[in-house]
């Protein structure tokens, strides 16, 4: 009977080691903790700031000749040669357009927005 007893308790505990090694196996793993890095992102350069000197009536001017000389002048072009925003340059030739003797007329053509000489 000790031997019948031993050999119960031997097949029990084998079919626990069993269960809990198979429940164990189920588990989802660890993440790997990975270290964290610090980034220091670059500083910005300051834009250094252009200061406009030219009058308005000097712009118109400018423009008028590069109207004369090619044709039509078109805000990017004015922005760029002014240093100005688009924005900014956009509008302002939009003035010089509806001013009676600016002698600047706004056309659409292609899809684009051109000033000519009016």
């Amino acid at each position: 009977m000790n031997t019948m007893l031993k050999i119960k308790t031997a097949v029990v505990l084998t079919a626990l080691a069993l269960t809990f090694t198979t429940a164990g196996a189920h588990r989802k793993p660890r993440p790997v903790r990975t270290p964290r890095t610090h980034v220091v992102a670059p500083r910005r350069v300051a834009k250094p700031v252009v200061s406009n000197t030219l009058s308005c009536n000097e712009r118109l001017a400018m423009v008028q000749a590069r109207i004369q000389r090619k044709g039509y002048i078109t805000a990017k072009q004015y922005a760029k040669m002014t240093c100005m925003p688009f924005a900014t340059a956009q509008s302002e030739l939009e003035a010089f357009a509806f001013r009676r003797g600016a002698d600047i007329k706004a056309v659409n053509k292609n899809g684009r927005r051109i000033y000519v000489r009016g």
